[in-house]
Parts: C-alpha cells; structure tokens; sequence
C-alpha cells in the first residue's frame, strides 16, 4: 500500500518516510555484537534502515519480511 500511494502521488517521499518512522524501530539496540556486526557504522541497521532501504529499493514483501527476520535472528544472544 505504500509503495501504491507513492506511485500515484497520494504520498511523498517525506510522508512515506514519516510513515516508516512510525511503524519501525530506530534503534538498533540491544543487540549481539557477534552475530550482528556493524557493517559501515559504529551500529548495526535497524528495523527502521531495513524499510527505508527497502521502500527506496521498491523491495517485494517477501524480501523485507525475510530481511526483517533475518534482523530479529541476529539481535539474539
């Protein structure tokens, strides 16, 4: 649906960031060092990177809910 509203100028650009931030965590935190390393940051990516990355990226809901999975996973201890 947001991808949609994009698409047919119903949102922006900044309402669809707006609407990330509302509905995914920003923090990275509390997570495990050795299973989730940062890659280019002094943090790892959060809920919230993974669906910016994959609403600019226009990424299926499969990818983002196996990336988002993958998050959840690696935060374990």
């Amino acid at each position: 649906a947001l991808l949609e509203a994009l698409d047919t100028g119903e949102l922006d650009p900044a309402g669809a960031d707006r609407v990330c931030a509302a509905a995914a965590d920003a923090s990275p935190f509390p997570t495990h060092r050795d299973t989730d390393p940062p890659l280019d940051e002094m943090a790892p990516a959060s809920a919230l990177d993974v669906l910016r990355r994959a609403v600019a990226e226009r990424w299926p809901t499969g990818r983002l809910a196996d990336e988002l999975a993958l998050r959840r996973r690696a935060r374990r201890p």
